[in-house]
């Protein structure tokens, strides 16, 4: 199938995994996958599936059915897009895929969301919500006092040391908590932390449009 233009319908809910960074090669054997995908990796035993190259030709897509029912108002939203869900590693849902003459496609039919990854999904799902919810309780009450701890809190956070190979994860986490609790200038305050700690320009520069496009 050519999913150039696709829409969620076309995919079925398709989730689109996608790993930046992996090498120059465009192999496609179990092996390959091993020594490549390392970020992948760590979310654990990817099921073969079709998968394609990225349009930088460093990285590929990975494409995995999502048990899902439409819903008039959200279409197919069992899950959202996620960035970072593992260094390197970016989920996008449902919605277009854009395919370019240079992408190379994998011989493999598209397989079902492997169990343990969907888990992981869920769990982080109802992680964010319980956060959100958190927040926005607080924001809701309209109390100064417990609004301005809450952003100092997450201020205090932003202030922590954070782990080599975590830099984009955690400075996204952080970044949409401190846009859904309204900190002041919370994009000034994740750049000048995100180029303290080493992010290069142009990444920082993407966190800060992806939280704002994400969360």
């Amino acid at each position: 199938m050519i999913i150039s233009h696709a829409t969620g319908s076309d995919l079925d809910a398709i989730l689109a995994l996608e790993r930046l960074g992996f090498g120059k090669g465009h192999r496609w054997s179990r092996e390959s996958w091993a020594a490549e995908l390392t970020g992948a990796n760590r979310l654990g035993p990817l099921t073969e599936t079709l998968a394609e190259t990225s349009k930088s030709g460093n990285g590929y897509h990975l494409f995995y059915l999502v048990p899902d029912s439409w819903d008039d108002e959200l279409g197919f939203a069992k899950y959202s897009d996620k960035i970072g869900l593992e260094q390197g590693v970016d989920l996008r849902a449902t919605g277009c895929v854009y395919h370019t003459p240079g992408q190379r496609w994998n011989n493999r039919n598209i397989a079902v969301i492997p169990d343990f990854l969907a888990q992981k999904l869920d769990l982080l799902k109802q992680q964010f919500l319980a956060s959100q919810n958190t927040i926005q309780k607080v924001i809701n009450s309209q109390e100064g006092h417990e609004i301005l701890m809450l952003q100092s809190e997450l201020l205090d956070d932003l202030a922590k040391p954070i782990q080599a190979g975590r830099r984009n994860n955690t400075l996204f986490a952080l970044a949409s908590k401190m846009k859904e609790a309204e900190v002041p200038d919370w994009q000034g305050k994740i750049t000048a932390r995100a180029i303290e700690v080493g992010l290069a320009n142009d990444e920082t520069l993407k966190l800060v449009r992806n939280v704002e496009a994400y969360s």
